[in-house]
């Protein structure tokens, strides 16, 4: 049996830690999917915006890009790396003009990686520095396998060298049976090194952490973390809403 989640199962959610907005993520590879989305969100005045999927290799990239934000707010594009067998295939000749056509729509790109991908991204936000990147899920930590390296190293190298965002997310969810607050505290504690505040975005990852806890569950335990970490209140603000709002502009809502 498929579960299937709908906007009217998020926002008691959301009402319950007093956000007002979000952002939508897709979650497959394909057009019908970001039509879905814009489709069961439309009308809904806390759906700050919605992040699609787009064939970034497709020859008419630029007008694909242009009818998506005609039908909703789009503010970004997500590439699933993790799904692609090619490491390098964000450096790919046919995948340059996509990431071009990102930055002449004023859309940021999300990117699901892996430590084996972060080397070939790193690359490629040289080369467009203009491009907002969001690297999803902290660069999926090698938490399960109680690994570190090379992992930190290269996350660190591609936070030094280019201007990418970095999600807190999906730690739990990615730790397999070492899904502890405190055994997941050093990667976290790394993401703020290597990050700082001002450039990493809490996410839910919403429904995917009810398979370790659930929405409620990993939002205290990121709370915990901050804590532990002293974060200053300010900069907690900026993580779970304030640097969103830089990484995804949305000029066709005003909040």
């Amino acid at each position: 049996m498929v579960n299937r989640f709908y906007p009217e199962d998020l926002k008691p959610l959301l009402l319950s830690i007093k956000a007002n907005r979000c952002i939508v993520i897709q979650s497959a590879p394909h057009p019908s999917e970001t039509d879905n989305l814009i489709e069961i969100t439309k009308d809904l005045d806390w759906i700050h915006g919605i992040v699609g999927w787009a064939d970034l290799e497709a020859s008419n990239i630029s007008e694909i890009l242009c009818q998506l934000k005609s039908k909703g707010p789009i503010v970004g594009v997500r590439v699933m790396l993790h799904r692609l067998k090619d490491n390098e295939w964000i450096n790919r000749l046919s995948v340059e003009k996509g990431l071009s056509a990102l930055i002449d729509a004023d859309l940021s790109l999300d990117l699901i990686t892996e430590t084996r991908h972060i080397t070939a991204v790193r690359k490629a936000l040289l080369k467009f520095p203009n491009l907002r990147a969001i690297i999803n899920h902290g660069a999926t930590p090698p938490i399960a396998a109680d690994e570190f390296e090379p992992w930190a190293s290269e996350l660190k190298k591609l936070s030094n060298q280019t201007t990418a965002w970095c999600k807190f997310s999906g730690l739990l969810e990615i730790s397999g049976k070492n899904n502890t607050e405190s055994h997941i505290l050093p990667y976290a504690k790394h993401l703020f090194q290597t990050f700082g505040p001002n450039r990493l975005l809490f996410a839910s990852n919403w429904p995917v952490c009810n398979l370790a806890g659930g929405y409620l569950n990993w939002w205290n335990s990121a709370l915990s973390i901050f804590d532990i970490l002293k974060v200053n209140s300010a900069d907690v603000k900026g993580i779970i809403g304030g640097n969103a709002l830089k990484a995804y502009p949305n000029k066709l809502k005003n909040f």
